[in-house]
């Protein structure tokens, strides 16, 4: 793995999609096998979920790059692809969009831990997929702390598979857990 991961936020609905489909997680980054399954606002939205997701995860405590999958479908030549991906800047762009997308993922205020927020899934050996579930965020636009403890803590779970202690213990999202950790006491 490179020396920070590519984390994918997959929304729940994609992730179901995926799975209805017979897809795996990894085939989001061959836009001609997304463009089978879904419409073009659809992955407009998966792109604009990138960056709008991951800026509420704070993605410079997570060292991750939110723009794996439109660099992808950009590299894929296809016209349509660059369609997509400026429809996604339109809609990153818009603050009504950006308030839309994170009422989806809002849940009344109750900051406690809860397994179904979120999924950590292996892509491939330099990526992982952070499923999101539509009650990930409380008061309309935070992950709670235990929450993003959790999901932080499981991330690194996953990436122990495919690196060493060392390697892990090198990333930024491996500072990210222990400031979240001493936050928890």
């Amino acid at each position: 793995m490179d020396s920070n991961p590519t984390i994918v936020v997959i929304p729940y609905w994609v992730k179901d999609v995926l799975d209805h489909t017979g897809q795996s997680a990894n085939d989001l980054f061959d836009y001609n096998v997304v463009s089978q399954i879904l419409s073009q606002e659809e992955q407009a939205v998966l792109l604009a979920s990138q960056t709008t997701a991951l800026s509420i995860f704070k993605p410079t405590e997570f060292g991750a790059d939110g723009w794996s999958l439109s660099s992808a479908w950009k590299n894929s030549g296809t016209p349509e692809a660059a369609t997509v991906v400026d429809l996604s800047n339109k809609l990153v762009a818009s603050p009504s969009f950006a308030q839309e997308l994170l009422s989806r993922y809002s849940e009344p205020a109750v900051n406690t831990y809860s397994a179904d927020k979120f999924n950590v899934i292996d892509m491939n050996p330099h990526c992982l997929g952070l499923v999101i579930q539509p009650n990930i965020l409380y008061q309309g636009m935070h992950v709670a702390r235990n929450d993003l403890y959790a999901m932080v803590q499981e991330i690194l779970m996953q990436l122990h598979k495919t690196m060493t202690f060392e390697q892990v213990a090198g990333l930024t999202l491996y500072t990210t857990y222990f400031k979240l950790m001493q936050q928890s006491k």
